[in-house]
């Protein structure tokens, strides 16, 4: 479920719910379906500046969950996305959408 968040407009701010069939517990590494806050997720706006956001987060102490991948998704294009680690260990999510 994704939630518009107030006066954003269309195409703005949201926030995504999602619920997962099963969860890991207690995973090493963090794993994004894990109890509790799985992940935030940031949009850039091109395939170009999501990779240099994500060597920015490696060079500041990051760390990779997985590699640069895409996804083609029936009705809304396809996403780039990856799954990383902030220097805290939390769990962001980077991701472009196209046509």
């Amino acid at each position: 479920m994704h939630l518009r968040l107030p006066d954003a407009g269309e195409g703005g701010a949201h926030l995504e719910l999602i619920e997962y069939a099963g969860v890991i517990e207690d995973s090493a590494p963090p794993a994004a379906d894990r109890a509790g806050l799985r992940h935030t997720a940031f949009e850039t706006g091109s395939a170009e500046g999501l990779a240099g956001l994500r060597d920015i987060i490696i060079g500041n102490g990051g760390g990779d969950l997985g590699e640069i991948s895409e996804k083609e998704i029936d009705g809304l294009g396809t996403v780039r996305f990856v799954y990383m680690t902030d220097p805290e260990g939390n769990i962001i999510e980077l991701l472009n959408w196209r046509a």
